[in-house]
């Protein structure tokens, strides 16, 4: 596994470890709840006092083991999210292009190959109009601003029917840029698209296409997410 593979690993594991400690510290209001002791009737204040007591020892008792429970899980769903993901993660290279990525799920299948001539690469999630998916690389102006790309950029997509333009989002991961989105209409389809805008040097930029059914797209935002972030330059020996 390359060093690229590892990187993108660390990066997904650390999103989804957020994820379940966020879920944890939701249900411990929910598992206090569940386990809160009703108050019995006390009949002398001798009584009343010993309650009170014997109560505050057993929520001791009952938070201390439920912490230690929840960091239990916490570390195995982190150890399984770990080997999980290390085992799905797929490395696209081509000795024909000057990048690497990480294909998050199998059914991403590459449908145009880049060549010596040609260094465009397609992928299509399941249908092409479940998810599209192409890198193209830009040549810019030295120290080009990257909103000026965009706007560029949009300037062709306005001939599309039904053309809606989205808001722009930093981005970041190995590379660091913008993610623009749009939508506009196919067939009479509702489509969406999330474009990557990608720095890679003073006079490159590197742009990752996806385009798809607006549900379909939303659905794996999570993938074409992941594939940006891990989008990145070959080192140079």
């Amino acid at each position: 596994m390359t060093s690229n593979t590892l990187d993108a690993c660390e990066i997904r594991l650390g999103e989804k470890i957020s994820v379940v400690l966020l879920l944890l510290n939701y249900a411990e209001p929910t598992w206090r709840s569940q386990h809160a002791t009703k108050p019995k009737r006390v009949t002398s204040k001798v009584s009343y006092n010993r309650y009170v007591e014997l109560k505050s020892q057993r929520t001791k008792k009952g938070t201390m083991k439920h912490t230690r429970y929840s960091s239990l899980f916490a570390l195995i769903a982190g150890l399984i999210l770990a080997v999980s993901v290390a085992a799905q993660g797929e490395s696209f290279s081509n000795p024909d292009v000057e990048y690497t990525f990480e294909i998050p799920d199998a059914k991403w299948k590459m449908t145009v190959k880049p060549s010596t001539t040609t260094p465009n690469v397609e992928f299509v999630y399941v249908e092409r109009n479940d998810g599209h998916f192409e890198v193209r690389k830009l040549n810019v102006p030295n120290k080009a601003i990257v909103s000026d790309i965009i706007r560029d950029e949009e300037q062709k997509l306005q001939f599309l029917p039904g053309y809606v333009a989205g808001k722009e989002e930093p981005f970041s991961g190995f590379m660091s840029g913008t993610a623009f989105n749009y939508e506009f209409v196919r067939s009479g389809r509702p489509m969406s698209g999330r474009f990557y805008f990608l720095k890679a040097s003073e006079n490159s930029i590197y742009v990752l296409r996806f385009t798809g059914y607006r549900d379909k797209l939303r659905s794996i935002r999570n993938q074409t997410d992941s594939i940006a972030r891990t989008f990145t330059l070959k080192k140079r020996n």
